[in-house]
């Protein structure tokens, strides 16, 4: 079966053979999705689309769940990943940063009004001096917000997010000739958010950590241990690497299956040194020197109960 949006809030049920159509309602173009190809609309670093086919390669991605938990969301790899593969059935997906869960919330109930102001406020005035003057300007309109995050997110160098202590972005910006406006990726991301009973919430994980049961999965890419964490104020230092062990542990006692993704060194190992959980190393390209020739690789650890 696949899903047509006649509009962001009509869904329809077409047979296999039939087109997806998402009529475009400020310009009146025709978008088409033929067939599941869901991928981030933002790019992240550490973002695990590349990585994925290692977990795969291990058996770490479970065939089957109930509901599916995704508590530090960023790019949302595997759960697009998972949607493609039509494993999820329902899915809460959220983040302690509240402009990137804003953004998610517009992609999903408010796409064809984010496309238009994307477009024709933010993508269309796109030089050094616009970038410097949106930087770290607030807008009213909640769709404002998630244009402005779209658009630095892509304007920026090397897709980084990153604030100061205040809350403030500052990341230069990157390449001027850098695709701002993706409208087939949005509406991509549109259809995958509003399939198969998925909710998006602004909270930290140990707020919902309560909340899977046992047959669910939970995949956990929390800020690595002593690696880049500035995705938002809020630090995730040894304290909260700590009560994470201590909630998979929770998980693994209550037959409740996770995947953890972090740093590969002795504190990690030392904390998650247990008959309880598997572990795993990995390859990824490194991804925060803004020379792309630069970037070594690293190795990493998945640490899981699958």
């Amino acid at each position: 079966m696949k899903i047509a949006y006649n509009n962001p809030q009509a869904i329809t049920v077409l047979p296999n053979n039939a087109k997806l159509k998402y009529e475009h309602d400020f310009n009146c173009l025709t978008e088409i999705v033929k067939d599941k190809n869901f991928k981030p609309f933002l790019k992240w670093v550490g973002g695990k689309t590349r990585l994925i086919p290692q977990y795969e390669e291990l058996g770490l991605i479970p065939a089957e769940f109930n509901t599916y938990f995704e508590p530090f969301l960023g790019g949302g790899a595997m759960f697009f990943h998972l949607q493609n593969a039509g494993l999820i059935q329902r899915a809460l997906l959220s983040d302690l940063n509240s402009d990137l869960v804003n953004t998610y919330k517009e992609v999903k109930d408010n796409l064809s009004k984010l496309k238009q102001v994307l477009l024709k406020e933010f993508a269309e005035s796109h030089d050094k001096v616009f970038f410097e003057e949106v930087r770290n300007k607030t807008f009213t309109l909640d769709v404002y917000n998630a244009a402005k995050f779209i658009y630095l997110n892509k304007a920026c160098r090397s897709g980084m997010y990153r604030v100061n202590k205040n809350g403030e972005f500052n990341v230069p910006m990157g390449d001027l000739t850098q695709k701002i406006y993706q409208p087939i990726l949005l509406s991509e991301a549109n259809l995958a958010l509003n399939s198969n009973n998925v909710a998006v919430v602004n909270t930290s994980f140990f707020n919902i950590s309560h909340l899977p049961q046992p047959g669910d999965f939970v995949f956990l890419d929390p800020p690595y241990h002593g690696t880049f964490n500035g995705y938002n104020k809020s630090p995730f230092g040894e304290d909260e690497q700590v009560k994470l062990r201590d909630v998979c542990r929770e998980y693994n006692e209550n037959k409740i299956k996770f995947l953890l993704c972090n740093s590969h060194n002795s504190f990690i190992l030392d904390l998650y040194n247990g008959d309880e959980f598997k572990i795993n190393e990995v390859w990824r390209n490194g991804t925060i020197n803004s020379k792309g020739a630069e970037r070594g690789k690293v190795k990493e650890l998945i640490i899981s109960n699958v």
